[in-house]
């Protein structure tokens, strides 16, 4: 059995969590990935291509939950 902060765990949940934004869930989405960029970056590294895409799919579901100007 695979443990939470195993790297394919985190890759499923980083896919889990575009699955939610997809479905308008995106409070969802952003819940499930905050610890998921957090560990992803302490175990594998910044500069890990999960770590990357936990982080951009992170910051753009934070920006589409910010209010548009006017």
């Amino acid at each position: 059995m695979l443990g939470p902060e195993h790297p394919s765990t985190l890759f499923t949940h980083t896919n889990l969590a575009i699955s939610y934004s997809h479905a308008g869930r995106v409070e969802d989405a952003i819940a499930l990935l905050e610890p998921v960029a957090t560990a992803s970056e302490r175990l594998l590294g910044a500069q890990h291509p999960d770590t990357m895409t936990a982080a951009a799919v992170l910051r753009e579901l934070t920006r589409e939950k910010m209010p548009r100007p006017l």
